[in-house]
Parts: structure tokens; C-alpha cells; sequence
């Protein structure tokens, strides 16, 4: 499904031309489903299934970005079965570390009693750093599950009402490319 969209604008500035390519990808966000203490209860295997069966969508992700922790991987893997999974690191680190693509039986997961949520980098950084590494990704369909906070801040959805669980809102980015002549 790797079909990467772009759109192409040319540009006369005194008597230069500009061109400006732009990289569309869509992200498509997913909070965790509802869990207790990490686990994924009755309820949150429901919303699992729920979305897995009813997302017209679903076929055409081309990766899965998730975050260390069990309910975002199980939140994941309960809702994809083939697509490829990396795991970030984006809330429990303050170097946001990117791990590789590897098999589901070698993911391993960062855990602490008290995570420290006093960061060298705060949120907008590292939205700037998630979009960053998503401008190099060459997958245009990606889902990222995991927590409400970051995709808050990644979207900008600053809903009075928490996000649904298990639902994916549509993020579309553009990345725009420059090149004169």
C-alpha cells in the first residue's frame, strides 16, 4: 500500500522558479483501549475487536507506531494482524529512542514503578521530533496507538471530552519539499 501522495506548485520570484513538493501522509491516531494496570480488560477487548471488524480503513496501514507499554502493543496487536510495528519511546524517555522493526516475540518493554515524567524535552519538542522521523518514513497510511496526552498534543485535539478509546482520528500531514532552480 506504500503509495506515497504528492502534490507539485511551481512558483515565478523574480525570475526564479521555486518548486514546492508536498509529502501528504495520513496518521491515523488510536488511544489505548481500556485497560486496568496495564492490562486490557473485557471492555477493552471488546473495543478491540469492534474496531478491527468495523474500520473500512484498516487494510490500508502500512505501519503501526506504538509506545513501550503492554496496553499500547496489546492495543495494537489485538486491532493489526501483518502490518509492521515500531515501538517509541515517546513518553517514559527524555531521548524519545526509537527502536527497529523486529519481530512480535522480541519486543521487549521499558518498565519503572514511578516513570519520571520530568523530561529534558517537553511535549511540543517531541511532536516536532515525531514528525520529524514520520517525514523520513517512506509509508504514507501509519497508525500510531497509544496515549490520550500525546495525541493531544500531536493533533491538537484539545477535546473537553477524553478521546475514544479505539478509535482512529484521522491526521493528515503534509511535509513540503523546496527547490529552486
Amino acid at each position: 500500500m506504500m503509495n506515497l501522495v504528492f502534490k507539485f506548485e511551481t512558483y515565478l520570484n523574480n525570475n526564479y522558479k521555486i518548486f514546492i513538493v508536498t509529502m501528504i501522509k495520513n496518521l491515523y491516531c488510536i488511544r489505548n483501549a481500556i485497560n486496568f494496570n496495564n492490562k486490557i480488560t473485557t471492555n477493552g477487548v471488546s473495543q478491540i475487536n469492534t474496531l478491527r471488524k468495523s474500520w473500512k480503513d484498516i487494510n490500508d496501514i502500512d505501519l503501526v507506531l506504538l509506545d513501550t507499554d503492554q496496553k499500547s502493543y496489546k492495543t495494537a496487536k489485538g486491532i493489526f494482524d501483518t502490518t509492521p510495528f515500531i515501538s517509541i519511546n515517546i513518553l517514559h524517555s527524555p531521548d524519545f529512542h526509537l527502536s527497529n522493526i523486529v519481530p512480535d516475540k522480541d519486543i521487549t518493554f521499558m518498565y519503572s514503578t514511578k516513570p519520571p515524567y520530568l523530561f529534558d524535552k517537553g511535549y511540543p519538542d517531541r511532536v516536532k521530533m515525531f514528525y520529524k522521523f514520520l517525514e523520513t518514513r517512506q509509508e504514507n497510511n501509519i497508525a500510531y496507538v497509544g496515549h490520550q496526552k500525546f495525541i493531544n498534543h500531536l493533533t491538537s485535539f484539545r477535546e473537553k471530552q477524553p478521546l475514544k478509546r479505539c478509535h482512529p482520528y484521522l491526521h493528515e500531514l503534509s511535509f513540503n519539499l523546496f527547490c529552486d532552480n
